[in-house]
């Protein structure tokens, strides 16, 4: 296990403005755990980002798909709030987007 004093493990967390979470043992910094923990929250976001912008993508192109099939404003709406979860000003505005 790696470990670096307290004020050191700062200093590498200042300097490279990484915003590791420093938890100190005996007035050591286990680095690795902080990393580590670093590099978990960093795939939970990339994760999250992913959905969103998957979802986003799902949107778009099932209003486009029902566009197509000349599907009347106010169904494509009243769907994408049913199967979306959107609200009625939400689902206007992406309908609106395009």
């Amino acid at each position: 296990m790696h470990r670096l004093d307290l004020s050191a493990a700062n200093v590498i967390n200042t300097v490279a403005g990484i915003g590791l979470e420093i938890k100190q043992d005996r007035g050591k910094v286990d680095m690795c755990k902080a990393i580590e923990d670093l590099k978990a929250e960093s795939r939970a976001e990339g994760r999250e980002e992913g959905h969103t912008k998957g979802r986003a993508e799902t949107i778009e192109q099932t209003v486009a798909m029902l566009r197509n099939m000349k599907i009347p404003k106010e169904t494509i709406l009243s769907e994408l709030q049913r199967t979306f979860s959107l609200s009625e000003e939400e689902a206007d505005r992406i309908y609106n987007a395009k």
